[in-house]
């Protein structure tokens, strides 16, 4: 009997609906810190001006992690080409969006819904009374994206607008979140430009990449590269010098002293300190004149100068530069988890293939990142609009191929969904969504189930081309049809007795 009640109670727990989810802001919570009071008021540019700056010097003198991280991404090439090479591998430009409900069975009602708001913002502006940025898809995830391979985790906001109808997806830059000891549990504030605004609100989505569970802050996957990289700015400025020094070919002058004093006044030549004083005065218009030659400009000397240069002959560190600078690279490449040959430093077809491949499998991983926090968005959103449903957003699969390459690929899968459609393991809904990423058409006829893969493409007829088609009721194939129509089925040159 005990057991029979827990049974019941088991089954109509499940039967109720979800508890309506607490109150829910009704604006944008997390304004941005460049934002102030005044209305109108020119923002102010705080990007930083690396031109003339020191590199090694300019990394090193800020006080977090993440700050240096910024830093570092902004002036290390290595750095920027591995966060830029992924961020454009895993953003593909296709994705789908289907609703289910709580049995995995499509709904289509709230499909076409969540599909239309994506398209909305997509294609669409929030508000067109106004400037708003871009709410698409692809800017938010490179935006998202920037921030997780920097920071190690990514953060947003589905804002709501009036009547706590939802707007758009809205980034929330994770360097500037504290994390609030809220006893059993925590959650974010965000460190506004007046005052730290709490986003303990269920419109608030976070992800971080490879969390730590002894603290709250996500840590960058970028930090490994540190010290390769203030390394490779301090080499690189040593190498500089070296080569402007040593390298290049410099100018040397040199006054025959005799023909030199020749050329002196007399009156000069008596007095000591004149004469110091001549000798300084012509050496100083000498380095002045040559220092300002172009390579074009000819130059011409009496007989008391002469003129040589300094040329580098057989040095031998080349070898031994080569073999610090590819150690260098070397750490960076590992501490930024990117491959040689992604950031074109690869050194075989093999090896290039298969780092190729590392290359994508990480992208994809960062496309999971991203599937899961939209897909949870888009759930929270269509239950706002009144649906009952989990939604499941997927990107195209990263791939470095060709769309043309992809093709034959493509045909293949085509083949093994409509497979799927004509045997009923999926229905018409799915199968629209896999192939084109949007619903059936008005006035589509429905295949699942109706085994038209299998069909025969001669049913009820005779396959004249063919010396096994099947002419008779019995259904066995009958080898002698194109004997029948009066054809020979002996191979050319035989003749018959």
């Amino acid at each position: 009997m005990l057991r029979k009640i827990r049974q019941f109670f088991t089954h109509e727990a499940a039967l109720l609906p979800e508890p309506a989810p607490p109150k829910l802001p009704s604006a944008e919570q997390a304004v941005p810190n460049y934002l102030g009071k005044s209305r109108g008021a020119v923002v102010q540019d705080r990007s930083s001006n690396i031109t003339n700056s020191v590199l090694s010097v300019f990394t090193r003198n800020e006080a977090t992690m993440n700050e240096t991280i910024k830093k570092l991404v902004l002036s290390s090439p290595d750095l920027f080409t591995a966060v830029l090479r992924k961020i454009t591998t895993a953003v593909t430009t296709k994705y789908t969006v289907i609703a289910t409900d709580e049995t995995g069975r499509v709904n289509e009602k709230a499909t076409e819904l969540v599909q239309a708001f994506t398209r909305r913002l997509d294609f669409a502006a929030p508000d067109y009374s106004k400037f708003t940025r871009a709410t698409d898809f692809r800017a938010l995830s490179a935006s998202l994206l920037h921030d997780n391979l920097r920071y190690g985790a990514m953060c947003f906001e589905l804002v709501l607008g009036k009547g706590r109808i939802p707007s758009h997806f809205k980034a929330i830059p994770v360097r500037l979140l504290k994390w609030a000891d809220d006893m059993s549990s925590t959650y974010p504030i965000y460190k506004g430009a007046e005052k730290d605004i709490p986003l303990n609100f269920p419109t608030i989505f976070y992800s971080a990449g490879m969390q730590d569970n002894e603290t709250p802050y996500a840590e960058s996957p970028l930090q490994a590269a540190i010290q390769a990289c203030l390394w490779d700015f301090e080499f690189t400025d040593a190498l500089r010098k070296a080569a402007i020094k040593n390298l290049l070919g410099r100018l040397v002058v040199t006054i025959n002293s005799e023909n030199f004093r020749k050329t002196i006044p007399l009156t000069v030549q008596a007095d000591a300190e004149k004469m110091k004083e001549y000798m300084d005065t012509t050496v100083a218009n000498l380095e002045s004149q040559l220092n300002g030659l172009q390579p074009e400009d000819a130059l011409v000397i009496f007989d008391s100068l002469e003129v040589d240069t300094i040329q580098d002959k057989n040095r031998s560190e080349d070898r031994s530069i080569v073999v610090l600078k590819d150690l260098i690279n070397g750490r960076i490449t590992a501490g930024a988890s990117i491959l040689p040959s992604v950031i074109g430093r690869g050194e075989g077809s093999q090896a290039a293939s298969m780092e190729a491949q590392l290359f994508v499998n990480s992208s994809t991983k960062l496309q999971h990142e991203l599937n899961i926090l939209y897909s949870r968005a888009l759930t929270l959103a269509a239950r706002v609009f009144g649906q009952a449903v989990t939604v499941q957003f997927t990107y195209a699969e990263a791939n470095l191929r060709p769309e043309l390459e992809l093709a034959s690929f493509k045909a293949v899968e085509q083949s093994s969904v409509l497979e799927l459609l004509s045997v009923g393991m999926i229905t018409d809904i799915e199968a629209s969504i896999r192939l084109t990423g949007t619903l059936p058409p008005k006035g589509y006829k429905p295949l699942a189930g109706t085994m038209f893969k299998n069909a025969s493409p001669n049913a009820g007829g005779t396959n004249n081309y063919s010396n096994t088609s099947v002419d008779d009721t019995s259904g066995k194939p009958d080898s002698t049809s194109s004997q029948k129509a009066g054809g020979d089925t002996k191979s050319p040159g035989v003749k018959s007795k």
